[in-house]
C-alpha cells in the first residue's frame, strides 16, 4: 500500500511535525518505512527522527506484555521516551499493538499526541 502512495500529494492539511514509530512488522516484513517518510515529506510534514528508527527500530513492548509484563513495561517506557524526546507534535503508529502500548506507557508530561496513521490522515480532513 505505501509504495502506491509514496509519491502522492494529497489535498488535506496535515500537522507540521511527526515522529514515526516503525513497528517491527512494518520494517522487517513490509519494508515500507522509507515510503511513509517520502509520502509525509511530499505533503510538507516534518519528520523528526528518533535515535532508533527505520531498520534500527526497537520494540514498543506491546507484544510481550502478556508473558513478560515487567520487561514490556520497561521497553515501552524507554521507547515512548525516545519518541517524545524528538519534540514532534505527533507520534505516528502503524500497528494496534504499538498504539496500545504507547497509550499505556505515556507520561503525563508528554506533549506529543499518539495517533494511528489513518487517524492522523482523518484529522487532516478536519483542519
Amino acid at each position: 500500500m505505501f509504495k502506491i502512495i509514496a509519491d502522492k500529494k494529497i489535498d488535506i492539511k496535515l500537522e507540521s511535525s511527526v515522529t514515526i514509530h516503525d513497528s517491527c512488522k512494518m520494517v522487517r516484513e513490509l519494508n515500507c518505512s522509507d515510503d511513509i517518510r517520502k509520502f509525509l515529506n511530499n505533503n510538507d510534514v516534518e519528520v523528526k527522527e528518533c535515535r532508533n528508527s527505520g531498520r534500527w527500530t526497537i520494540c514498543c513492548g506491546g507484544p510481550g506484555k502478556l508473558l513478560f509484563p515487567q520487561l514490556a513495561e520497561h521497553m515501552g517506557a524507554n521507547r515512548n521516551k525516545e519518541l517524545t524526546e524528538t519534540g514532534a507534535d505527533v507520534v505516528l503508529s502503524f500497528c494496534p499493538y504499538c498504539l496500545a502500548a504507547f497509550e499505556k506507557f505515556r507520561n503525563e508530561n508528554d506533549k506529543a499526541r499518539v495517533l494511528d496513521f489513518i487517524e492522523y490522515l482523518h484529522r487532516g480532513l478536519e483542519l
